[in-house]
């Protein structure tokens, strides 16, 4: 099983511009913002995850991304304070855990994503078997026989 956010991306990227009557504010820095989320190409990372799930028979389950980042993996607390800043820390503001805060969202997203599934999976497979890719795509090359000594 993957579990991933089910992210608006096009809502993510608008732009900060806004108009002649109310101009944007910070409109250079979102900008850059807009750059580098669409850098990372999260629209065909899940079009791929889509496509290579349904090859080796896994379950793609995209959960809300609503206060993933925000809630306690271990208490289960909502807290915006629980994120001081633009630091990479969480720190439960509740029961005091603290992990690195992109894995604690990843916890948190496994976990939405195994009660949205309804089932226990235990594993990543939930098939034996593996297709293997067609010929032309991997070949091993036999390596050649070692000369003799006369």
């Amino acid at each position: 099983m993957i579990g991933i956010e089910d992210l608006r991306v096009k809502n993510m990227t608008k732009t900060a511009k806004g108009s002649v009557e109310t101009p944007g504010k910070k409109v250079r820095a979102k900008a850059c913002l807009n750059r580098a989320i669409l850098d990372g190409t999260p629209g065909e990372r899940r079009r791929q995850l889509e496509y290579k799930t349904r090859i080796y028979g896994s379950v793609l389950v995209a959960v809300p991304p609503f206060h993933t980042s925000q809630t306690c993996a271990a208490c289960g607390l909502v807290d915006p304070q629980s994120r001081q800043g633009c630091g990479r820390l969480f720190a439960c503001t509740r029961c005091g855990h603290e992990d690195d805060a992109d894995h604690n969202a990843s916890v948190e997203i496994e976990a939405r994503a195994r009660r949205t599934s309804g089932s226990d999976i235990n594993s990543t497979r939930s098939t034996r078997t593996v297709r293997v890719p067609a010929d032309g795509r991997r070949r091993l090359r036999e390596a050649p026989a070692p000369a003799q000594a006369s």
